[in-house]
């Protein structure tokens, strides 16, 4: 596979990522979720780190980004710890 079909794959594997933990942090903010119940302080704290971030869908985007890349970095420590 060359350079440019990695980057394709890349690209649309991160996107594939973002929308997937953007659909989950949804789920979990939504009014009634079993999170909000069970872990109010985690809700609580989501919901703060989006407002620090710009509130709204631009908070939003950035937290799913930095939520992308902290599971990334444990999946690569994982694997080089095994």
């Amino acid at each position: 596979m060359g350079s440019s079909g990695l980057k394709g794959f890349a690209a649309s594997w991160r996107s594939s990522l973002i929308g997937e933990i953007s659909a989950r942090v949804g789920v979990v903010l939504a009014p009634g979720s079993v999170e909000r119940v069970e872990l109010p302080g985690v809700v609580a704290g989501l919901e703060s780190a989006i407002l620090k971030a710009g509130g709204g869908e631009v908070g939003r985007r950035l937290v799913v980004s930095v939520l992308l890349i902290c599971g990334l970095t444990v999946l690569l420590l994982c694997v080089l710890w095994m």
